[in-house]
């Protein structure tokens, strides 16, 4: 079958050295977007937990309670390290060109974070479009698979709670918990990537 030329998507030239610094410039944005949210998830779980704390009944709903709030206080530097890390992977694949994919949570914990992904996804898909269409033109190839994506970042939080000592209720408890002081406010991070792109003069792809 012969292909006409304009059928082609013609894209620039990359430019390897500029796309590190654009593409790190974006992961710092986002780390340090994620870190205020990480300070408001703590500050308002602490008082979601109490409430839940003061109405709870059984002994072992209280433990459960406590022991999400100690990891939360405690291991903050721990979860948030874990985080950036695995996030900055996926920043550093997209440069590389190779794929990277987290692998999603198993359990009851996998629908939440399904039906909460797929509804942040269509909520937010103009604007994930857009930074997509800036990173295909920075890469000189179509970028469909950015890390800015609610599945990887649930997956991301998920991961780093696989070492503790937590059971599984209570990792299910911080997913609500990172669902909503965290994840409710993606819209944030998007917006600051995209920004970040725009100030650093990466055009959308128009073919």
């Amino acid at each position: 079958m012969n292909t006409n030329k304009a059928d082609i998507i013609q894209f620039p030239a990359p430019d390897r050295q500029r796309n590190i610094i654009v593409l790190k410039a974006v992961g710092e944005t986002v780390e340090a977007k994620m870190n205020y949210l990480f300070e408001g998830l703590l500050a308002n779980a602490s008082n979601a937990l109490f409430e839940e704390m003061w109405a709870a009944e059984r002994q072992e709903a209280l433990i459960r309670q406590f022991n999400v709030m100690r990891f939360l206080r405690i291991q903050a530097s721990g979860y948030r390290g874990a985080f950036n890390g695995m996030m900055a992977t996926a920043w550093a694949a997209i440069g590389n060109g190779v794929s990277f994919e987290i692998a999603p949570p198993e359990g009851p914990v996998c629908e939440l974070v399904h039906v909460n992904s797929r509804r942040i996804s269509n909520h937010y898909k103009v604007i994930t479009r857009e930074i997509e269409s800036r990173l295909s033109e920075l890469m000189g190839h179509p970028v469909s698979d950015c890390p800015l994506r609610p599945e990887t970042f649930y997956g991301a939080f998920w991961h780093t709670t696989l070492e503790t000592k937590l059971t599984y209720h209570e990792r299910f408890m911080l997913m609500i918990l990172f669902h909503r002081f965290v994840m409710d406010r993606f819209g944030q991070l998007l917006t600051a990537a995209n920004n970040t792109l725009i100030n650093l003069r990466v055009d959308q792809h128009l073919g």
